[in-house]
């Protein structure tokens, strides 16, 4: 069974990016025939193909997490690691995504299905071009002028953390102080007429 090691704030914060971003990149076409999460074992699955398999692990193990006696989503869950304030609880809520990540990635071998999906990507990369050099063209700069740009920013981000490593299950916790914060000084209850002025205010009338 595949299970996440302790990371270092900024290095679960990267490796999460593209993790999501490679499984959730728009699919290049449907499958011919329905897929499941258990398709994507299929070693003879093409990119697409693993891919549309690869996001059914998300609804079918994602939408269904077992906490307990509970059933909870996935967006639940995420959104329960910044506040539960109880580190058995936070635990207990990020080990309910076992069944997911071991969908995805297995044992973490070279058959895993994540890993083909980045060999393939890997590949796409090679032939169409890195994405880093089309997000330069786009931006009409060369892209050796737009990776120091990006190390830069990385560089600032990561000098603003701490350097000792930190559960998986409390990373979330440790860096939403202000959405704690913020979740007191905003009940809930008041979210909706704020919002219906604020569009209000713009000339939006909902």
């Amino acid at each position: 069974m595949y299970r996440p090691q302790r990371c270092w704030k900024f290095g679960c914060l990267v490796m999460a990016g593209v993790f999501s971003a490679i499984i959730h990149a728009p699919a290049q076409a449907a499958a011919a025939q329905p897929l499941h999460c258990t398709d994507a074992r299929r070693e003879s699955l093409a990119q697409p193909e693993l891919q549309y398999a690869l996001q059914q692990c998300f609804v079918e193990y994602g939408n269904h997490l077992r906490l307990g006696s509970q059933e909870i989503d996935r967006s639940t869950a995420l959104q329960r690691l910044h506040v539960e304030r109880d580190p058995a609880q936070r635990r207990a809520l990020f080990e309910a995504f076992t069944p997911l990540w071991s969908s995805i990635h297995t044992t973490g071998n070279t058959a895993s299905p994540y890993r083909r999906l980045v060999k393939f990507a890997a590949f796409k990369a090679k032939t169409a071009g890195q994405p880093i050099e089309l997000a330069a063209k786009a931006l009409g700069i060369p892209s050796a002028e737009l990776e120091p740009w990006l190390v830069r920013l990385l560089e600032a981000w990561r000098a603003t953390l701490p350097n000792e490593p930190v559960e998986p299950w409390d990373y979330r916790f440790a860096n939403s102080s202000a959405n704690r914060l913020l979740d007191a000084a905003a009940p809930a209850d008041q979210l909706l007429p704020v919002t219906k002025r604020y569009f209000q205010a713009l000339g939006a009338d909902l």
